[in-house]
């Protein structure tokens, strides 16, 4: 092997791992947000389907309860709209959250 194939194979080593560790960062500010939020949806709906997409895959780490099967749970907890979320089980939000937001809102 020469000196150019060997350093290519180190850079690419260096930028898989460094994928991985962003990856593990982002899987754990997102379960520590999933641990301090509920996001309450009305499945179907526009906001609903914004929301779910800004969480992608990550969507897994929250608690999301749809209110169209829920109805009774949101209603004894007055959930008006969707998306709601309730962060620390104190401070709601009625609107599309973004993952930056929901870091800050949660300090994690």
């Amino acid at each position: 092997m020469n000196k150019t194939t060997i350093i290519i194979g180190i850079v690419l080593v260096c930028l898989i791992a460094s994928v991985s560790a962003i990856k593990y960062i982002n899987n754990k500010t997102n379960k520590c947000i999933g641990e301090k939020t509920k996001l309450f949806i009305q499945s179907g709906s526009k906001n609903a389907v914004e929301q779910i997409n800004e969480l992608g895959d990550d969507i897994i780490y929250f608690d999301v309860v749809d209110c169209f099967s829920n109805a009774e749970e949101c209603a004894n907890i007055d959930i008006a709209n969707t998306p709601t979320w309730i962060i620390n089980d104190k401070e709601r939000f009625y609107k599309v959250v973004n993952i930056n937001k929901l870091k800050e809102l949660t300090n994690c």
